[in-house]
């Protein structure tokens, strides 16, 4: 249990790095959280740990293919520190397990 959270903070605050334009703390963590979410796919303790993880990779794809010198052109903070994608690139998240999935 304790390396599920683990890799769920790493995650979350990979993307606070992000926010703050830190690609290399972004991409370390990610690559980190991913790593140690991967032994409770597809879901645990109510999380859809398949979608978080395959939102997470695909970030992380993308923050390595346009390197640090262009992540600002990725993420901006909005109101109340939320951070959104510029592009169509899904920023993770954490959701629950539908029922019957």
């Amino acid at each position: 249990e304790k390396r599920f959270y683990q890799g769920v903070l790493q995650i979350a605050v990979a993307l606070h790095h992000l926010g703050n334009h830190n690609w290399r703390g972004a991409v370390i963590l990610l690559g980190e959280g991913i790593n140690r979410l991967r032994y409770y796919q597809p879901a645990y303790a109510e999380v859809d740990v398949s979608k978080l993880l395959n939102q997470a990779a695909d970030m992380l794809e993308v923050l390595q293919q346009i390197g640090a010198e262009r992540v600002s052109e990725l993420v901006q903070l909005e109101g109340g520190d939320r951070l959104t994608s510029t592009s169509s690139l899904e920023i993770p998240v954490i959701l629950k397990v539908e029922e019957g999935a």
